[in-house]
């Protein structure tokens, strides 16, 4: 075995072998043991580095040997790459390469086996050393040290970057260029069990940070271009993929496949018209304008990585990444040839009125697709508490992270910010409770002695005295109650599980509000909300009547009424969003919120129906819009009597 020589002319390293009492072998190349993937590492001082092997089983360690030693000419030479990164230990050309690299055959393939070079992703540097350590331990082998290791993995995989990525003060190295294969049983053996981002001695890193792309190449900045930037592939994975760490909210693979699709919106860049002339007054241009909107669609797809893959913890610093970005990365930045937006630049794009709108046109498409894809069915039953806790949790926080990430910024656009966000958050926490009813129900409906006890007990309501009280209040007209109440009574009779109970729920709200398809949203959204109360009203009665006669299954009739009052909300905002064409999350908004538009339309105005909402001859109608486009009180007029339109529910007929 060949030994690294000294470097001292007239030193032969046979010689020093020799001279320990060891005759060795010959040594082979490791292309005579069939290896079929090259060996690279760096050049230093135009000195070739050649890795040799021994087959004497007891010393089956690659050695460095750093001479005039003639490698042979296949692809096992060793590649050098420029010093594209920040400089590390490992990257420094002062500390050259004199120390020996040394791995095991056995360790060569571990990494082949479990990681893969790819562009746009990294690791950090010390999760990767602690996944080394422990094959070492597995195997009883010796670990080199991380220096070494580093040496190591760059001979193995050719082109990786040590790059020092994360938020300030919080930033540290990763490897750029590599990650763990997804067959790979590191993706699972990486879950930290009780990781606080904020505990110094937290053993496992903290995600692979790569900064936001603000830069864009120089060669394709087109100034004089107002073109929208090409909308990313819904195939293709982020440029900056947080790969081979979990989230500690130990979300299981389960709870990753219950979650809906989607991707990243597109929305329109901002028209070039007002900027031109605005643009030049902040020392700017219409370059800077894209390569904005191509960082935040950037930040964007990060943020949804982590949506998808649950690890919301990370949301907070890719945002912090974004609106803080690090200084010291402008000098990479000019070596690889690109150019970023600095702080300064961003923030003063953020107090144009267009970059404020097309903001805030994307986070709540953004904001929508996010709880499209946590909550894809109110009613689903595959939905775990662990992520029902873990979406609630981040809906609690998002706030919280946004204001952190967005300190300095001008407080227009912070403000704006903040409140689609908490459009989102407020979505999250009415859409998971939803959820949480809808499985309790679905339990109780699984039961047939529970059903038939709800049934026994709702045919002895006194349904006259409850229209009678009811029917007063809200004005709708009793045979509508009555074919409601056969209906719901047919439903518990035959036992219908939850997906039949929402077909029923959702063919009362389209047929109440079918028939105000072609109307101005203010009147969907009125017809909508007295419907919710008159709903609210009967439900309320039948709930008292059970209260009064002791009935032994109101536990179960309360838990249906909740579920059905929720759900009833939820339909009649999906048409209003629906009809509006509107993110769903901003329905239900209040006159105190934040206006996120300065074009926006005013809240919707609060007007007085009268109860008998429902409005079903063609006299009554052109009324009801004549006294509504003059904002008159309709109390103030006479209603005519409810005609006799048959509006069929499920298998049944409502009178309207």
């Amino acid at each position: 075995m060949r030994l690294p020589s000294t470097g001292t002319s007239g030193s032969d390293p046979t010689e020093l072998l020799e001279s320990s009492g060891y005759a060795a072998p010959a040594p082979h190349y490791v292309t005579e043991f069939g290896m079929d993937y090259p060996l690279s590492s760096h050049i230093n001082n135009n000195t070739t580095t050649t890795y040799v092997y021994t087959d004497n089983t007891q010393y089956n360690n690659y050695y460095q040997y750093s001479g005039n030693v003639h490698s042979p000419t296949q692809s096992y030479m060793l590649h050098g790459h420029g010093s594209q990164s920040p400089v590390s230990v490992e990257d420094d050309n002062s500390s050259g390469l004199g120390a020996a690299t040394r791995a095991s055959p056995a360790t060569i393939q571990w990494l082949l086996d479990n990681y893969e070079t790819a562009d746009g992703t990294s690791l950090p540097r010390c999760a990767l050393y602690d996944h080394y350590k422990k094959h070492c331990n597995e195997h009883k082998l010796d670990a080199v040290n991380a220096a070494s290791f580093g040496k190591l993995i760059r001979s193995v995989f050719n082109g990786l970057r040590t790059r020092r990525l994360g938020t300030r003060g919080n930033s540290k190295y990763h490897y750029y260029g590599i990650r763990i294969k997804a067959d790979s049983p590191l993706m699972q053996s990486h879950i930290p069990e009780r990781y606080s981002p904020h505990e110094a001695s937290a053993p496992i890193c903290r995600p692979s940070l790569k900064r936001p792309n603000t830069a864009m190449s120089i060669q394709h900045s087109r100034p004089a271009s107002s073109s929208p930037a090409p909308r990313q592939s819904p195939n293709a994975p982020p440029p900056s993929v947080v790969n081979g760490h979990h989230s500690r909210s130990d979300a299981s693979e389960l709870d990753r496949l219950s979650l809906g699709s989607g991707e990243v919106p597109f929305i329109q860049t901002p028209q070039s018209d007002g900027l031109i002339e605005a643009l030049p007054k902040l020392g700017l241009e219409l370059a800077h304008v894209v390569m904005f909107v191509n960082a935040y669609n950037h930040n964007c797809s990060e943020v949804l990585y982590c949506v998808k893959q649950l690890q919301f913890e990370h949301i907070e610093e890719y945002w912090a990444a974004f609106w803080q970005p690090e200084d010291d990365l402008e000098d990479e930045d000019k070596t690889l040839g690109q150019a970023r937006l600095s702080q300064q630049q961003l923030f003063s794009l953020c107090t144009l009125p267009q970059i404020q709108h097309w903001i805030i046109s994307l986070d709540l498409a953004f904001y929508q697709t996010v709880v499209d894809i946590l909550v894809p069915d109110v009613l689903m039953s595959n939905m775990s508490p662990l992520l029902t806790q873990s979406c609630r949790n981040f809906a609690k926080n998002a706030e919280h992270y946004l204001k952190k990430a967005m300190q300095g910024a001008p407080e227009i656009i912070q403000k704006k910010k903040i409140q689609a966000v908490k459009y989102m958050a407020q979505g999250l926490r009415r859409y998971t409770s939803l959820n949480h009813l809808a499985q309790a129900a679905r339990a109780v409906l699984q039961k047939p002695d529970q059903v038939m006890a709800m049934y026994n007990d709702y045919i002895r309501v006194d349904m006259q005295q409850v229209q009678e009280q009811a029917g007063w209040v809200s004005g709708c007209d009793p045979l509508m109650v009555h074919h409601i109440h056969n209906a719901f009574k047919d439903n518990l009779q035959k036992m219908a599980p939850m997906e039949e109970w929402a077909e029923w729920l959702e063919s009362i709200v389209d047929q109440i509000l079918a028939k105000y398809y072609d109307k101005p949203v203010q009147i969907i959204s009125e017809i909508g909300k007295q419907f919710l109360l008159n709903w609210s009203c009967y439900t309320s009665m039948l709930i008292r009547d059970l209260t009064l006669r002791s009935a032994g299954s109101f536990g179960s009739f309360h838990l249906i009424r909740l579920l059905t009052d929720e759900y009833m909300v939820y339909l009649v905002e999906s048409r209003i969003a629906k009809a509006v064409n509107r993110a769903m999350i901003t329905v239900i908004s209040q006159p105190s919120d934040y206006p996120l538009f300065d074009d926006a339309l005013p809240p919707l105005p609060s007007m007085s129906l009268s109860q008998q909402y429902i409005i079903s001859n063609k006299q009554s109608e052109h009324i009801y819009d004549q006294k509504f486009t003059q904002q008159r009180s309709i109390d103030s007029r006479q209603v005519p009597s409810m005609g006799n339109d048959i509006l069929e529910v499920g298998s049944k007929s409502m009178l309207i």
